[in-house]
This record gives C-alpha cells, structure tokens and sequence, in this order.
C-alpha cells in the first residue's frame, strides 16, 4: 500500500523541517515539495500504486458480478420485482458495499448493480426491481469479463 509522502520529518536538534524520500527515507536536498529523491523510487512508488489499484478494482469487479449473479437468480428472466429479507440477501452472498451506483429518493437510498435498484425499507425487507429503461449486460460482456479475470488471475495477485 502506498505511503503517505506529505509528512515531513522534524530534526529536534536545529528545529528545522527535515524532508525525507517516500520510498527509502533519505534526505531531500532541493525544492521544498520535492517528495523523491530520484527516479527509480518515483517509479517503484508509482509502480506499487499501479499495481494496488488493479488488485482493487479487479476484487470490487467481482463481488459487483457475484452480486450480479445473485439477483439474476433470486429475480428470473419473468419478474420485474421482488421483496426479500436483508439477511437472507446476505446469506446468499451479496455484499451491500459494492454497487454500481446510488441515489437519494423520496423513500430513501437506492442502491444500483446495473439495471436492478434496491430498496431497504424500515423493516430490513429489500424491494428488488429490474429497470425497464435500463437493458441488460449483455452475456457476451459478462463472459468476457470473466475470462479476463480467469485468465489474469496470476498478473493480478498480490504481493
């Protein structure tokens, strides 16, 4: 996980700032914002963010299909709503973390995973609708998504 470069070290024997490098905590000599000492720990740094960023957006893409998936399921090809407890929902394996949007609505929150909108209501009962002015993710995307996924799985991993 990337370090925060912005905290700059303070000598208590002149009581001047000190700034030190982000990635091997060597002294800086130069401008005041400087934040690397030179280029190879500017890249290790920017590399190690790159290489954060697609582990996280790769986990939140697939919890976003998993919670997909669910409501493909509990909902059919035939029904446009469905009303079922929050706990059982979470039973099944969706996560109200992860969702693909949200808004501010007269009833409360609506939660978004592409074309279904949740609502929970008082009663921890959540509403599921299927958008009619939204079309579905084309399984070709779908599969798509999944094979890539599969297939970089070992590019992906953490470190």
């Amino acid at each position: 996980m990337p370090c925060s470069c912005n905290k700059p070290a303070v000598s208590y024997e002149t009581k001047n700032t000190i700034h030190l490098c982000c990635v091997c905590d060597s002294k800086l000599f130069g401008r005041s914002d400087k934040v690397f000492c030179n280029v190879n720990c500017k890249n290790k740094y920017h590399a190690e963010l790159r290489r954060h960023n697609k582990t996280v957006s790769k986990e939140t893409i697939k919890i976003l299909n998993k919670n997909y998936q669910t409501l493909c399921f509990l909902l059919g090809k035939n029904c446009s709503k469905f009303k079922i407890n929050k706990l059982e929902l979470e039973r099944k394996g969706f996560n109200y973390e992860i969702v693909s949007g949200f808004s501010q609505t007269k009833f409360g929150f609506k939660l978004k995973i592409y074309e279904f909108s949740l609502y929970i209501t008082h009663h921890n009962q959540v509403i599921i609708s299927r958008d009619s002015e939204q079309s579905e993710i084309s399984p070709f995307v779908y599969e798509r998504w999944e094979r890539f996924y599969k297939n970089n799985e070992h590019i992906n991993s953490p470190i």
